[in-house]
This record gives C-alpha cells, sequence and structure tokens, in this order.
C-alpha cells in the first residue's frame, strides 16, 4: 500500500514536471514564432494609416450589394434557399398578422396596464410630481387632480 501511494505520488510529480518543461518549450516556440511574423512598423506604415484609404483601389470596390453570396466567402449553398427563406418569412408574417384569429393574449394586450398591477398609477404620478418638482416636464392639473383622488382612495391623504 506504501508503495503504490508513492508511486501515485511520484507518478503526480513527473507528469507536473513534464508538463512544466512541456509549457515552457511550447512557450519559447512561441516567442520566437511572434518574432519571426511580428514586423516592426516603419515611418512609412505611420504615414499610410494617416492616409485615407482609397475606394477604387480596394477590394470593396469590386463586390456588389445585389450579388447575393457576398463574394466568394458563400460558395457551397444552394441558389434557391434565399427564395426560400423569403417566402418562409412571407408566409410567417401574413398568418401571423393578417389570418390569425385574436387570442385571450391578445386582447389581454389593449387592457389598461393599471388594472393589473395594483397601486402602478399612484406611484407613477408620485414620481411624475416628484419630477417636475425636480425641473422635468410639466405636471398638468389634471394629473394633480387624479393623484389626489387617488390619495384619498387608500386613505393616503393629510387632511
Amino acid at each position: 500500500m506504501a508503495a503504490r501511494n508513492f508511486l501515485s505520488i511520484s507518478e503526480r510529480l513527473l507528469f507536473q514536471n513534464y508538463r512544466s518543461a512541456n509549457r515552457a518549450t511550447n512557450m519559447t516556440k512561441a516567442m520566437r514564432y511572434s518574432k519571426q511574423t511580428s514586423n516592426p512598423k516603419t515611418e512609412k506604415d505611420n504615414e499610410d494609416l494617416d492616409q485615407p484609404v482609397q475606394f477604387t483601389s480596394s477590394k470593396a470596390s469590386s463586390w456588389s450589394s445585389s450579388d447575393p453570396d457576398y463574394g466568394k466567402y458563400r460558395t457551397n449553398c444552394p441558389k434557391y434557399e434565399y427564395l426560400v427563406i423569403q417566402i418562409s418569412l412571407a408566409t410567417f408574417l401574413i398568418y401571423f398578422c393578417i389570418l390569425r384569429e385574436e387570442s385571450d393574449w391578445d386582447v389581454g394586450l389593449y387592457d389598461p396596464i393599471y388594472g393589473k398591477v395594483p397601486d402602478l398609477e399612484l406611484v407613477v404620478l408620485r414620481q411624475k410630481k416628484k419630477t417636475a418638482d425636480a425641473g422635468g416636464p410639466h405636471f398638468s392639473d389634471e394629473d394633480s387632480r387624479r393623484l389626489e383622488e387617488l390619495e384619498e382612495e387608500h386613505g393616503l391623504r393629510k387632511q
């Protein structure tokens, strides 16, 4: 049992040493590669960055916005894919916007939110008044009357 325990500890130590040595060689390889590929910027490169890019000499001038394949990057998709997507989208919109009957959820969207959330109108009017007092948008007389009604209704009005 002790020999097995010792063996597993020594194996772990060897593996950790191997990993750290391997990590060090990978780092040196990465550093050598980066030194080979990196070019120090010259003054000419900096001058080029200050100049505007000429559209006529760039690759963008040869690309057409009506090209459905977006250049050479999408060559493996069928030509009828765009037609299928457009027809599917049109069918979806026609069904959900025109043909479908209203459900309970649709009818519920027309109900005022103040009826669903208790005391929401009171909170909104108080916040609106607080904003108006701080120099925000005007707090109308109608809003102040409605705020007074709600406070009286809830017994919050000081008399």
